[in-house]
This record gives C-alpha cells, sequence and structure tokens, in this order.
C-alpha cells in the first residue's frame, strides 16, 4: 500500500472514529459530589436538598444556594430580562430581584413546596408554604 492511500485511510479512520454517531459519545457532564450539577432545574433541586430532611431544610437551603449564586443588577444592557432560570444561573449569574424571585421559587416548585412572588413597586420578594405556615423569603437582604 503506497503511504497516499495509507493517508488517506487514516483520513477516513479519523473522520469515523470523531463521528458522535459513530463513537456513541454525545453531551458528556463531569460531575463531582461536591458541587452542584446545574445542567437541569431537577439536578440542581436533588443536589441542593440532598441532606435537607424537612420542607423548611429544602427551603432554606434552595433560598441560600440562590443567593450565593445570583448578584442584584440590572438587565443586560439591551434591556432584555432574562426568565429562564438555568441561563440565569449558568450564564449571566446576575439580575434584578424579580428574577431572583421568579428563579427561587421555580425551585422551591420543583422541591414540590408552594411558593409565590410578591412584588411591590420598585421591588420583589417571595413567600413559601411549610409546617402549615407562610414564610417570607429576601434574596436581596438576605432576611427570612
Amino acid at each position: 500500500m503506497s503511504w497516499q492511500a495509507l493517508i488517506v485511510v487514516l483520513a477516513v479512520f479519523v473522520f469515523v472514529c470523531i463521528s458522535a454517531g459513530w463513537c456513541g459519545v454525545v453531551g458528556p457532564k463531569v460531575t463531582t459530589d461536591a458541587s452542584v450539577d446545574c445542567s437541569s432545574v431537577k439536578s440542581i433541586v436533588a443536589d441542593v436538598c440532598r441532606d435537607a430532611k424537612t420542607d423548611q431544610d429544602k427551603a432554606v437551603a434552595l433560598f441560600q444556594f440562590a443567593r450565593r449564586l445570583m448578584h442584584h443588577y440590572p438587565n443586560r444592557a439591551d434591556g432584555v430580562a432574562v426568565h429562564d432560570t438555568l441561563r440565569l444561573l449558568n450564564t449571566y449569574g446576575y439580575s434584578f430581584c424579580s428574577q431572583q424571585a421568579m428563579l427561587t421559587v421555580h425551585l422551591w416548585k420543583t422541591a414540590g413546596l408552594k411558593g409565590k412572588i410578591w412584588t411591590v413597586p420598585g421591588h420583589s420578594t417571595m413567600q413559601v408554604e411549610y409546617d402549615g405556615g407562610l414564610h417570607w423569603f429576601d434574596l436581596l437582604i438576605g432576611g427570612y
């Protein structure tokens, strides 16, 4: 076999090997037990609430997670408000209080809790139900 034919065979082999359909590796995800898997809302809730024993534990853990990852800052320069939980967490990491409240209530609802956003002129906050009562949380000031 000539060296030109060998190069063609090797090129075809490499092309086939890197083809996603042939090798079967599509969308790999690397996770650790020391970090939160932020690839889906369900995986976030599962990781953050791993050690939660009560609904209060879940609510507080998810609140603290959102507070740790999100920072209060105006919307994007083009004025478009992002309302996608994963995009806010994985891409931006900042938003106004209304988007942060929406994100946290989404996490609570995914965890099986009843959450609600409260908006007053100039600010948004939220409440969650557990232990037979309603509990107030505010990401901006960190209170609950």
